[in-house]
C-alpha cells in the first residue's frame, strides 16, 4: 500500500501525523514554522489524502505499520508530532521501534477520557456497503456537514483551504473505507493510557485545551505519575491549535524538542 507524504526543509527529521478526520493538508501552516530547522515529513495515512485508498477494512495495524515504515525509511531517530487519534498510532509505533523515535508531541490526543465508549462496529460495516453506505457517506462529507463538524474545532472562522481540501479529498474513489473504520470505533484502543501510553519510553509532551471530540480527564493524573510525559495547555483553542494558535503551537513544539539530541 503506497503512502504519500509532503516533505520540506532539512535537518533533524520530524514526522507529522494527522487525525482521522484530516490529512497531511492539516499541517500546511506548521510546515513553514517547523521546516526552518528540521526535515519535516507530513504523512497521509492509509486511506487518506494522496495515499492508496484500498476498499478494505482498515484497522490500527494498517495505520501503525504506515508510521513504522515511514520511520524505517528515514532510518534514524525522528521527532513525531501527532494530532488526535494519530497520537495513538504514534505511540504504538514508538513501542515497536523505540530506537527510531526521539520524541513524541501529541496535539489534542485521544485516549485520555474516562468514558471508553466507541460507536458500534456495524456503523462502519454499513458505510462500506456499495449503494446505501456510499449515499450515507456522501451526506456526511457534504459541504454543509463538513462545515458543521470542522466549526466545532475552530475558535475563529474555519480555514477555507482546509474546508475545500477536505471536501475534495473526501470525494475520491474508495474514500469512505478508512473513515468507516474511524466512525465504527475500530481504530481506537480502549484504555489507551494503560494499554499504549504507559509503555512509551520517549520524551512525550501533550498540547491541549478544549476539544469537542476528546476528553482529557485522565491527562493530569497520568502525566503526574509518568516521568517522561508532560503537558502544556494552549488556551483559546478547540482541538486544532495549529490553526487557531499557530505561533504558540510551533513554539511549544520547538521548545520541547530543542534540548533533545537527534542524529542528523
Amino acid at each position: 500500500m503506497k503512502v504519500s507524504y509532503i516533505e520540506k526543509g532539512s535537518g533533524p527529521p520530524m514526522v507529522l501525523l494527522h487525525g482521522m478526520a484530516a490529512n497531511a493538508e492539516s499541517w500546511r501552516f506548521q510546515l513553514d514554522g517547523l521546516s526552518g530547522a528540521h526535515r519535516v515529513i507530513a504523512l497521509d495515512l492509509p486511506g487518506y489524502g494522496r495515499s492508496d485508498r484500498e476498499p478494505i477494512s482498515y484497522d490500527t495495524g494498517h495505520m501503525t505499520a504506515a508510521v513504522v515504515a515511514a520511520l524505517e525509511s528515514v532510518g534514524r531517530p525522528c521527532h513525531i508530532v501527532a494530532l488526535s487519534l494519530g497520537a495513538e498510532f504514534a505511540a504504538k509505533a514508538e513501542t515497536l521501534r523505540p530506537d527510531l523515535v526521539a520524541s513524541l508531541t501529541m496535539i489534542s490526543p485521544t485516549g485520555f477520557g474516562t468514558d471508553d465508549a466507541v460507536p458500534p462496529q456495524r456503523l462502519g460495516d454499513f458505510i462500506r456497503t456499495p449503494v446505501i453506505g456510499q449515499a450515507l457517506y456522501d451526506a456526511l462529507v457534504s459541504r454543509p456537514s463538513l462545515n458543521f463538524y470542522l466549526a466545532k474545532s475552530f475558535v475563529g472562522d474555519i480555514d477555507p483551504g482546509l474546508l475545500s481540501y477536505s471536501y475534495l479529498t473526501s470525494h475520491q474513489p474508495n474514500a469512505r473505507f478508512a473513515p468507516a473504520a474511524f466512525l465504527s470505533g475500530v481504530l481506537f484502543t480502549r484504555h489507551a493510557t494503560e494499554v499504549i501510553y504507559s509503555r512509551v519510553t520517549a520524551p512525550t509532551r501533550v498540547l491541549f485545551d478544549e476539544d469537542p471530540y476528546s476528553s482529557f480527564a485522565e491527562l493530569a493524573p497520568f502525566t503526574s505519575r509518568t516521568d517522561n510525559w508532560g503537558a502544556v495547555r494552549i488556551p483559546g483553542t478547540r482541538g486544532l491549535p495549529q490553526f487557531d494558535a499557530l505561533d504558540r503551537t510551533v513554539d511549544a513544539i520547538t521548545d520541547f524538542i530543542g534540548d533533545i539530541p537527534v542524529e542528523v
